[in-house]
């Protein structure tokens, strides 16, 4: 008979049935799959955009009171933290009687100072000294941190150390050192 279909055989039928099931586990895997992995994505990125976007709003919430600090800030003088002093002569004696103490204290010996030339930045003067000293590892570290914590502030702009050539083990000072200090003063 023309246009009449055989029945299947079993092997026929469990063919057809995988070749069905192939289609539609290809299916899933290229449109369904791809179109859930894409939506959680979106759905975490909505999140997140939600929680920086209340993040935002309490900043905005509390700008007011941020910007009033900020502007209490700049009207008040920062103090503690610049030489103050009459001309530069004077901020350059201050910071270099203020290194020979901390270098004294420290247990290490000054051997010299040079006053360098005064640098304009911006609203402030720099004002640099050279210190040469010996000293042990002990009291550079005690330098160090005196230099570094200086009430007005200071800072060791270069700094070279070397060990002393031709020591011996019971040499109290193995290092020589040289600092580079600058402190700052205003510019009128």
């Amino acid at each position: 008979m023309i246009g009449s279909l055989a029945p299947l055989t079993p092997l026929a039928r469990a063919v057809a049935l995988a070749a069905a099931a192939a289609v539609l586990v290809l299916a899933y895997a290229g449109l369904v799959d791809p179109l859930i992995g894409k939506f959680v994505a979106d759905r975490a990125q909505r999140e997140a955009t939600v929680e920086r976007l209340a993040r935002y709003e309490r900043l905005l919430k509390e700008a007011p009171a941020i910007e009033a600090q900020l502007r209490a800030a700049k009207g008040q003088r920062v103090s503690g933290l610049f030489i103050e002093a009459p001309s530069e002569t004077t901020a350059s004696a201050l910071v270099q009687e203020r290194l020979k103490t901390m270098v004294a204290e420290s247990g290490a010996i000054a051997t010299s100072f040079f006053s360098l030339p005064v640098e304009r930045r911006g609203d402030h003067r720099a004002i640099p000294l050279r210190i040469v000293f010996t000293a042990d590892t002990r009291s550079l570290q005690r330098v160090l941190y005196a230099v570094e914590t200086a009430t007005p502030a200071l800072v060791i702009d270069k700094m070279f150390v070397h060990a002393r050539t031709g020591r011996t083990a019971e040499s109290p000072r193995p290092l020589d050192v040289e600092l580079q200090v600058v402190g700052f003063m205003r510019a009128f």
